[in-house]
């Protein structure tokens, strides 16, 4: 008798958050302007609504997050914007002791002008979870001063091969791919690399040594991760 394997459902959450605009009230607050101060601590009160893609068939595991949330001065904001934002993980056995592993992450800003969004709303990229090879958060559009400052949209997306060698050991290769931007003509930053995996008694270990190819003499970056990779 076979057994029926039940079709991913989604889960749906929805709440509130306030994202105060902590860079503008720095900024004000040492300008003396304390009544514009007082504004910018509202900061914006987010609505978020997120769906969660769960069960998966036997040989295959994923997650999928999609996420809307705004702000509007009607709702003691001081911003006003309206964003989305979808993430999908995905794992698939392949060639008995073998696994893929896709992940990506897109995000997209309307409605609002990048200089009014709290820096907690924009997006960023780089770093474990994301282009492996840069900084955490060291990818998107700068000010003048050469700071990262965020951007209104978002594309991340990632690769990588895994092979079991021992009992709790294996190796893995893997590219990277995306940036924060203000334009989705903006060029993409791209990491590769290799690492190695311990399924330790504490969760699963990884350790991936990255090369940003995308930067000129090709620095490399060492990230260790703990935990499930879902």
């Amino acid at each position: 008798m076979h057994g029926v394997v039940a079709a991913p459902a989604w889960a749906t959450s929805i709440g509130t958050a306030i994202r105060p605009n902590s860079a503008e009230l720095e900024a004000l607050l040492l300008a003396g302007a304390f009544d514009d101060a007082f504004g910018a601590s509202r900061g914006a009160l987010v609505w978020q609504m997120q769906r969660l893609l769960q069960g998966w068939p036997p040989g295959r595991r994923g997650g999928t997050a999609a996420r809307v949330r705004g702000a509007h001065p009607a709702l003691i904001s001081n911003a006003q914007f309206a964003q989305v934002r979808a993430q999908v993980k995905f794992v698939h056995k392949l060639f008995g002791k073998g696994r893929v592993l896709l992940r990506g992450d897109v995000g997209a800003t309307r409605f609002g002008a990048i200089r009014g969004l709290p820096t907690s709303v924009r997006f960023f990229a780089g770093g474990d979870q994301s282009v492996r090879g840069y900084a955490y958060n060291s990818l998107g559009p700068r000010n003048a001063a050469g700071q990262v400052v965020g951007g209104e949209q978002l594309l991340v997306g990632s690769a990588e091969y895994e092979h079991t060698f021992a009992n709790k050991w294996s190796g893995a290769v893997f590219y990277d791919t995306g940036n924060a931007v203000n334009n989705w003509q903006e060029a993409l930053k791209e990491g590769v690399g290799f690492g190695i995996r311990w399924r330790s008694p504490i969760g699963p270990i990884r350790i991936d040594l990255a090369f940003a190819i995308s930067d000129p003499g090709t620095p490399k970056r060492l990230h260790i991760t703990v935990g499930p990779d879902l």
